[in-house]
């Protein structure tokens, strides 16, 4: 729920409250909610932290802030910068998955300019210990069904009128990719699930919503200190969370048993700047025993980018 919570500066604030009744957020209203319906992390980011640097009065405490946190502008400056942007058209933009641009212009001019990391603690406001803390929370909200609509164009065959899906896209290593499975019987597709094709099944698991439904994922997720949590979601739970957060998700092998399959699942958020990495044990009998539990550990929220490294960047992009 979303609130308005009064004046400062002449810009109106708005505060978002849960269910529980807790503050999640509170900043100027820059953004109409309609604007909100794609990166409204990021949007919701901008106007909190607009607001964070009206609170400071010092002008040397607030430009240590904005260095502490890669925070530049790239056009106009700090001061003034409410008027620049009244009235001003919007647009958000990604520089090698690395940083967000913000800009406002008017009648096809550039008024104002920022840029700064992708990076999850700086986007949610919070130290990585504690958004480590919010993942059950977030995975336990989203539903356990969920259409994934396929693009069956330019299917690649592969064997035993296996296909797969094109392009195939990879993560680092040639053997992580984000490829879905599919046999082919007159010119219809369907779900590769079966005990021949054990390797490309569990892949399909990670990958398809619904495939997984009723089936249990114990997940054990390192904490920061040397400390960890465990709890149990469906597969396709997980599935359904990573979708919904826009996560691209890789599959690999890991090494086989005579009774199970160690597997890689990593799910790479571009948007947040952080990935998640399962290292998943799956039984070789999961798909003809229902009830058997697959087991997970879990390192979450890793950054994707050294941000101190990106930090001479945007110095280099000032105007």
């Amino acid at each position: 729920m979303s609130i308005e919570a009064g004046v400062l500066h002449n810009q109106p604030l708005y505060a978002n409250i849960n269910d529980k009744g807790t503050i999640t957020q509170i900043g100027f209203r820059l953004f109409p909610d309609e604007l909100k319906t794609e990166s409204k992390d990021v949007l919701e980011f901008i106007e909190r932290y607009f607001l964070e640097l009206s609170l400071i009065l010092d002008d040397n405490q607030r430009s240590r802030k904005m260095q502490d946190d890669k925070f530049i502008f790239l056009l106009g400056n700090y001061k003034g910068w409410d008027s620049l942007i009244d009235g001003a058209d919007f647009r958000l933009s990604k520089v090698d998955d690395k940083y967000y641009e913000a800009t406002w212009s008017k009648n096809g001019v550039d008024r104002l300019s920022v840029a700064f990391p992708i990076w999850c603690e700086l986007l949610t406001g919070m130290p990585l210990n504690e958004i480590q803390k919010t993942l059950y929370r977030s995975v336990k909200k989203y539903p356990d069904s969920l259409q994934l609509v396929e693009n069956f164009t330019d299917m690649i065959k592969l064997d035993d009128s296996v296909y797969v899906t094109n392009p195939v896209k990879h993560y680092e290593l040639a053997e992580l990719i984000d490829s879905r499975y599919y046999f082919k019987n007159d010119e219809m597709f369907y779900v590769v699930y079966d005990e021949s094709h054990l390797g490309y099944s569990i892949a399909n698991l990670f990958h398809i919503p619904n495939l997984g439904y009723g089936r249990e994922l114990q997940i054990e997720q390192s904490l920061y200190g040397f400390k960890s949590i465990t709890f149990t979601v469906s597969v396709s739970k997980w599935v359904s969370y990573c979708l919904n957060e826009d996560m691209n998700v890789y599959f690999a092998i890991e090494n086989e048993t005579a009774e199970n399959i160690k597997a890689v699942v990593l799910a790479e958020n571009k948007n947040m700047g952080y990935n998640h990495l399962l290292s998943v044990t799956v039984p070789k009998d999961f798909i003809s025993n229902p009830a058997v539990r697959l087991t997970a550990t879990l390192n979450a929220f890793i950054p994707t980018h050294n941000i101190r490294s990106l930090y001479q960047e945007y110095k280099n992009k000032e105007k």
